[in-house]
């Protein structure tokens, strides 16, 4: 996997992460990082544990399949999770232990019904998705909306770069 620590404005793009012993990307104390463009999958643990880094920014990811969690987060305000794939993982699809919310709005959960969510968004009644039948979230993690059919690719041919949408590929400056 990728151990990242204390590292500020970072990129970790383009990988493949997966069957890892432990966690696929640990993240510990990188403000400013952005992750996009990789798969991560079959890590025997969390398949992103991200500790103390406020201001990530996580977009078109794959992550899928692993044996505890997609991505768990610790003390990190200001999270962006957007246009990811985020299914099969066994216990949460997003995972996070603080007090500030995770914006990860616009994902794929592995269900056109969205995340499973069987409890309220603390200080907001009725936002919870109990029939969701994609990954588990917990408290704290705003999810929707949601894409409710399978994220596809759009790959810009002059650059190799793939995109959840083809407004997120117009929009993009390179």
């Amino acid at each position: 996997g990728i151990d990242m620590y204390s590292t500020v404005n970072s990129l970790i793009e383009g990988n493949t992460i997966q069957n890892n012993g432990q966690h696929g990307l640990q993240l510990s104390e990188t403000p400013g990082l952005v992750v996009r463009y990789n798969s991560i999958s079959g890590n025997l643990v969390n398949g992103m544990r991200i500790y103390d880094s406020p201001g990530l920014v996580a977009h078109d990811n794959s992550i899928s399949g692993n044996l505890v969690n997609g991505m768990r987060l610790y003390d990190s305000p200001g999270i962006v999770v957007h246009n990811n794939s985020i299914s099969g993982n066994t216990d949460y699809g997003m995972y996070a232990d603080s007090l500030s919310f995770v914006d990860a709005r616009d994902n794929w959960w592995g269900h056109g019904t969205g995340p499973h969510d069987p409890k309220s968004l603390p200080g907001t009644p009725d936002y919870n998705n109990p029939s969701g039948q994609g990954d588990d979230v917990t408290s704290y993690v705003d999810y929707r909306p949601w894409y409710s059919s399978t994220a596809k690719r759009v790959v810009n041919l002059d650059t190799g770069e793939s995109f959840l949408t083809i407004q997120l590929a117009i929009d993009d400056p390179d």
